[in-house]
């Protein structure tokens, strides 16, 4: 038996420098890691090289190129809004009646939200996405037709009250320190 643990732990020292270490990442940054194999998600520079830190990504990950720097909104007024996807839903108000903000977590975390997003919607590869400033049409828009590189999920998989019942819980939770921006934050 002896010799077998030493055998392991001799095969183990030898292998060093090519172990997997995968199975040290927590699970969102092992989420991150699946979206970059995938070529679902490509990082800018500063995402990359946060991503390197965590050993997500090697050094040779590629970045996307540097886009031209977004121009001001000379009214002072927020796009993010205008630019959201907003869903034709029937009868918001009856969904958001019928919401239950605990059946929305059990769904938050079925449905896999909390590897990009996190566990309390403070966001990690994703925007925060507690307290949200959208509206409940703009969030069903965002699941049905995302921008970036959230998956799609149409409303066979995650229908319109599993949505509401999300955007319910989403918004009983707290804002944290560090809000992560993106669409939709409030």
């Amino acid at each position: 038996m002896a010799a077998g643990i030493l055998a392991l732990a001799g095969f183990a020292i030898d292998k060093g420098a090519e172990k997997d270490n995968s199975a040290a990442l927590d699970p969102a940054n092992a989420a991150a890691a699946e979206l970059y194999e995938a070529n679902l998600f490509i990082p800018d520079q500063r995402e990359k090289d946060a991503e390197v830190l965590l050993g997500v990504l090697d050094e040779d990950a590629p970045v996307l190129d540097e886009e031209e720097p977004a121009q001001e909104d000379p009214s002072g007024e927020e796009e993010a809004a205008s630019e959201a996807p907003v869903a034709q839903l029937d009868n918001p108000d009856a969904l958001l009646a019928a919401a239950d903000a605990e059946t929305g977590r059990s769904l938050f975390f079925a449905n896999g939200c909390q590897a990009c997003h996190g566990d309390t919607g403070e966001g990690l590869i994703g925007p925060t996405i507690a307290q949200t400033g959208f509206s409940l049409a703009q969030v069903v828009g965002q699941y049905r037709t995302p921008r970036g590189f959230m998956p799609s999920f149409g409303a066979d998989r995650v229908s319109d009250q599993d949505v509401a019942h999300i955007y319910v819980w989403l918004q009983t939770l707290e804002l944290p320190d560090t809000i992560l921006e993106g669409l939709g934050t409030p």
